[in-house]
């Protein structure tokens, strides 16, 4: 058979096949019985024709544009109708006097027929199925993140509870350090007569020691749990403030040991007994000029 010749007979049965998905009452009204006969002898005529047979492609590619598009037919339609053709097909003679018989081949075009939806239904149904799967497992997906979200927030509000109550015990042991150092300090302050510089000097250098580094530890703990990074906090300026804390105790100590103060104190008390003896060996001039007025007085009587 020539090629152009088959395509033009296998567009012919395409039509017929899209002709048939258009109306279930196409052929079961009062003019069904027409209809049916001219879709008897069309069929006939295309399956006598010499080398043609209806292609499976031909009816999955209607079957399946029907299925996308329903202004082109139903597929539920097709297979409905050609099951009424099936059922009431009867073997007649033509003008001709030749009977005519394709009653197996509207039987293999009926079975060809429903084999393709039934894929097409199964395929959408699959597909479906593993639409429906794949939503399933990207909630699931989503719900499993959620929830993984849910335990970091949890343990991050229990963290920053913990967080919280230590810096609020933080700063509550800085005001409590601060105040306690202020007020051990006003009262070395107001005693500071009762004692000798030596004491009064080391006691302050202790408490500011102390304060100083008691309050450095405790800020850089609120600045670790504040800022939670793995940033190192130089603690070259406390260290830099401890040294020359401890080199003035070690003075203050030597100072003491070798009584410099006292040794001072003396220097300056000496210096001022023969300041205060120089100057009472100096006579007032009035007082010299009286006295010698009154021995010429005395001379004269």
């Amino acid at each position: 058979m020539d090629v152009t010749h088959e395509e033009e007979l296998r567009t012919e049965f395409r039509k017929i096949l899209y002709d048939l998905s258009q109306s279930q009452n196409i052929l079961q009204d009062a003019s069904g019985k027409k209809k049916r006969s001219s879709f008897y002898q069309e069929l006939e005529r295309l399956y006598y024709t010499e080398g043609f047979q209806h292609f499976t492609s031909d009816i999955f590619i209607v079957l399946k544009n029907i299925h996308q598009d329903s202004s082109k037919g139903s597929i539920d339609v097709l297979g409905q109708n050609l099951e009424w053709m099936r059922r009431k097909y009867q073997k007649k003679k033509d003008s001709n006097g030749e009977t005519k018989d394709i009653e197996s081949n509207i039987q293999k075009l009926y079975d060809d027929v429903n084999l393709e939806i039934s894929r097409i239904l199964t395929d959408e149904a699959d597909a479906w199925k593993y639409s429906q799967e794949r939503k399933i497992n990207q909630l699931d997906r989503k719900i499993e993140e959620s929830q993984n979200k849910l335990v970091k927030v949890e343990k991050k509000i229990e963290s920053s509870q913990k967080e919280y109550i230590a810096i609020l015990g933080i700063f509550a042991a800085i005001i409590l350090a601060f105040t306690g150092g202020i007020t051990f300090s006003t009262s070395v302050l107001e005693n500071l007569h009762k004692s000798s510089i030596y004491r009064v000097t080391l006691v302050v250098l202790l408490i500011g020691f102390t304060l100083v580094n008691i309050l450095y530890l405790l800020f850089m703990f609120i600045d670790k749990l504040v800022r939670d990074d793995k940033r190192v906090i130089p603690i070259s300026p406390l260290i830099t403030f401890d040294i020359s804390v401890i080199a003035f105790v070690i003075i203050v100590i030597v100072l003491w040991s070798t009584g410099f103060v006292e040794g001072r104190n003396q220097n300056v008390n000496a210096a001022l007994s023969q300041e205060n003896s120089f100057t009472s060996e100096i006579k007032d001039p009035t007082k010299e000029d009286e006295e010698s007025s009154g021995f010429e007085l005395k001379n004269q009587s």
